[in-house]
Order: structure tokens, then C-alpha cells, then sequence
């Protein structure tokens, strides 16, 4: 793994990869593999549930078992109504599940969702399984929570399989299943983009249970990257810095921060205030090489005057003490061409410049 990196001494205006390099590899150089662990998941299902219900709400002990649709009845005599078909059943017992909940109709909100999810909808079932796992509106019961589950997961709900192979893993039903729970969330993982993201970082070792794998870490966690997912990017970065593979890194925190993540977007903006720095120092290192010369022509001492301002624009203090000494400069080159000043800079700033 490198330990140093050799920047340039001059800049672009935009050039970020000297000075996030540099604060990549802090700390790198003792750990080969310095991910830190964190938490897991602090809900494995994918939205909140209200918490300010009063009071918990009795559950049917019996749990979720497909039926039949009821047959449709007579709108008149003369007028016969088309069948249902279940699945629209299903979703409008669902959909009207929500709105109770919304309203704050919770006896509606579980009467119509224990209604849907026994005519097969996923949803209903997901959202069974999460209020009987959470223990808010209903008492908790893990058992039959992963009867709905399992109803949910047969009916084509990845997060459902998702947070079935997680209770696996942490061995909610008894007993820690590991390889059924990883295949559990390889499966999920085809279709859901939280499920590739928490399963790299299983493999990485930032959640636990460590599956220790880091090549099935950067696939799945590039697979949730490719799906626009903030953490996985984020989190993807942090595994290819701890493999030292700084321009990797760089690219995914830069992609990260794009998404938004507040800890790429902090690291970021530590790398471009870095930059500033360096580049101020650069260049008026790069002017003073030029006026500390004893032959220069008018050309060079224009450069010279160009670079020391860039710097005072980057705030490098020596620079503007500098500037009060070379006014001679700047007035000369005025009565040749009073733009010349921002077309010198602009020429510096297109420049790369390599030790």
C-alpha cells in the first residue's frame, strides 16, 4: 500500500485528487483493513411505523391463510357487477388499510390489512409482519411476524426475504442460521438495492455478523452504487481506501457526496479547502521562482505577478505581503493592455504542471 503521494506543483482550479488522496491514506498505512464497524440497520424494514398509537391493538391469533374472493352480488335485478379479480381486491383493502392509518383509524388499519394479506398482497403482509415485529401497535410476536414474512416473500416482496434472511443471521427464530440466512439475502438481493447494500457491508464486516469476504463486499456494494444508493457509495469508497486503491476512492466519495451523504460531502469539501491551500502555495512558489531570478524579461515578470495574485486570491497570506512590493509590475503591464491581468490567470489555471 502506498504511503505518500507526489502532487503536482501546480494546479487546475478544480483539481481535488492531491489533497483527498492525502487524507485518504491517513491512517491506512498500520491497517490493511480499517473499516469501521457500526451499528446494523436500525430497522430492517424499509419505512417507519407511527409510534404515537395509544394503545396496542388485539391480533387475531390465527395468522395469514390464502381465501377465496367473495363472490360478487347483485347490483339489481337486471344488472349483473364483472367479478373482482382478487389481486384488485387485495390492493384496494390495502390501499384503504394506509388511509386509516393516516387517519388514525388503527382497528380499520388492521382490519383491512389482515383482509388483503389473505388474498395474497405483499404489502399487507410486509406491513403485518412489521407492526407484529416492532411491538408498537401490536404486541410483539416474532412468530407469527415471519409467518407474514414468508406469505410476503412467496408473493415476490424482496425487503420481505430481506428481513427474513436478517432474522436468520441474528438468530431471531432461535437459533443463528448463518447459511440460510446469507442465501436468504443473496436472493433479496437480486431485486433490492438495500438488501445489496446491507449485504457488502455483511461481507465487509461494518455490520455483524461478519461474513468476511471482501471481494463479494465491492460486488455488492457496487451493485447498490450502480442503483444510486448514498451509503452503499459512500461505504464502497471506504473498502477500496482500506485496500489502497486511492483514485477508486476518490471517485466513489465524489460520487457519494453527488448523492448527497453527509460524511463523503464533509470529506470532500475537506479535500477542496486542502486544495486551496496547496494550490495557493504552488503558485507562489511557481512567481517567486521567476522573480527571484536576476534576468527576467517583462514577459516573465508578468507571469511572475500572475501566479503571486493567484495565490492572494486562494488566500495564502504571504502572497498578498508580496503583492505591495511588486506594484511596479502591474502598473507597467496596464498601460500595455489593462486586461491582461485575468487573461494571464486564466492562461495559469489551464495549465498542468508536473514535478
Amino acid at each position: 500500500m502506498p504511503t505518500n503521494v507526489t502532487c503536482p506543483s501546480l494546479f487546475r482550479a478544480s483539481a481535488l485528487a492531491a489533497a483527498l488522496a492525502a487524507a485518504l491514506l491517513t491512517g491506512c498505512a498500520s491497517n490493511p483493513y480499517p473499516l469501521t464497524e457500526i451499528p446494523g440497520p436500525e430497522s430492517l424494514f424499509s419505512t417507519g411505523q407511527d409510534n404515537s398509537v395509544p394503545e396496542m391493538i388485539a391480533v387475531p391469533a390465527e395468522p395469514v391463510k390464502p381465501v377465496k374472493a367473495a363472490k360478487s352480488g347483485r347490483a339489481s335485478k337486471n344488472a349483473k357487477r364483472e367479478p373482482v379479480a382478487p389481486e384488485v381486491q387485495a390492493q384496494q383493502l390495502y390501499t384503504d388499510g394506509m388511509t386509516a392509518q393516516v387517519t388514525g383509524d388503527y382497528e380499520m388499519m388492521l382490519d383491512k390489512l389482515m383482509k388483503s394479506a389473505e388474498l395474497g398482497n405483499a404489502s399487507a403482509s410486509y406491513e403485518m409482519a412489521r407492526m407484529l415485529s416492532e411491538g408498537v401497535l401490536l404486541e410483539k410476536d416474532v412468530n407469527m411476524a415471519k409467518v407474514y414474512l414468508e406469505h410476503s416473500a412467496e408473493h415476490g416482496n424482496a425487503e420481505a426475504l430481506r428481513v427474513l434472511g436478517w432474522n436468520y443471521l441474528l438468530g431471531e427464530y432461535g437459533r443463528v442460521e448463518m447459511e440460510l440466512g446469507t442465501d436468504l439475502m443473496r436472493t433479496a438481493a437480486r431485486n433490492s438495492v438495500r438488501a445489496q447494500r446491507e449485504l457488502g457491508m455483511l461481507y465487509a464486516n461494518i455490520y455483524r455478523p461478519h461474513l468476511s469476504d471482501l471481494g463479494e463486499a465491492e460486488h455488492y456494494l457496487s451493485l447498490a452504487s450502480y442503483g444510486k444508493d448514498a451509503e452503499a457509495t459512500y461505504q464502497l469508497g471506504r473498502l477500496k481506501q482500506s485496500r489502497g486503491d486511492i483514485p477508486g476512492a476518490r471517485v466513489q466519495f465524489e460520487k457519494a457526496r453527488e448523492l448527497d451523504h453527509p460524511k463523503a460531502m464533509a470529506l470532500v469539501a475537506a479535500g477542496q479547502e486542502e486544495v486551496s491551500k496547496m494550490q495557493g502555495r504552488a503558485y507562489y512558489r511557481q512567481g517567486m521562482d521567476i522573480l527571484v531570478k536576476s534576468r527576467k524579461s517583462s514577459r516573465e515578470e508578468a507571469r511572475a505577478y500572475a501566479l503571486v495574485s493567484l495565490a492572494d486570491d486562494l488566500g495564502y497570506y504571504a502572497a498578498g505581503k508580496e503583492l505591495q512590493y511588486l506594484g511596479g509590475i502591474k502598473d507597467e503591464q496596464d498601460k500595455k493592455n489593462p486586461g491582461w491581468l485575468d487573461a494571464e490567470k486564466a492562461s495559469i489555471q489551464n495549465e498542468i504542471v508536473v514535478q
